[in-house]
């Protein structure tokens, strides 16, 4: 099936067809979805072309998710606390729990232990030896 200028295999539309019905026809008039953004919001479709096949990339590779939603049920929790919480008062108080959600959840993502995480990067701090990476090469 072809969509836009790169081709999905049989394997693939079955596979998007099943998770989306009714996807074939909107994956057959792309362009037309294409030329009404133009058409309706010159600003957005500008956006819109530039990312075109971008947007697409999860028809060509398994890998990658057709929606957020992992990323947006990770964030949910997070939300809540800052909602419940009140708030840190300080742009440099939102940088900070910014900063350790962010470490907190990409070290459990990797099964890691923030405690020691945090503790051998305050070790570090006043010695010439690198703080643990975040993301492991």
């Amino acid at each position: 099936m072809l969509t836009g200028s790169f081709r999905i295999s049989k394997r693939q539309t079955r596979r998007l067809i099943e998770k989306m019905p009714g996807i074939e026809v909107f994956l057959e008039s792309k362009e037309l979805v294409k030329s009404a953004a133009q058409a309706e919001a010159p600003g957005w479709y500008h956006t819109l072309q530039e990312d075109w096949e971008q947007l697409w990339t999860w028809l060509s590779d398994e890998r990658v998710a057709m929606t957020n939603n992992l990323a947006e049920r990770k964030l949910r929790p997070l939300v809540i606390a800052r909602k419940t919480s009140f708030g840190t008062e300080s742009e440099r108080g939102d940088r900070f729990i910014e900063r350790i959600y962010t470490v907190a959840q990409t070290l459990a993502d990797q099964g890691r232990d923030l405690l020691s995480f945090l503790r051998d990067s305050l070790a570090t701090l006043h010695s010439p030896t690198h703080p643990p990476k975040l993301i492991a090469p």
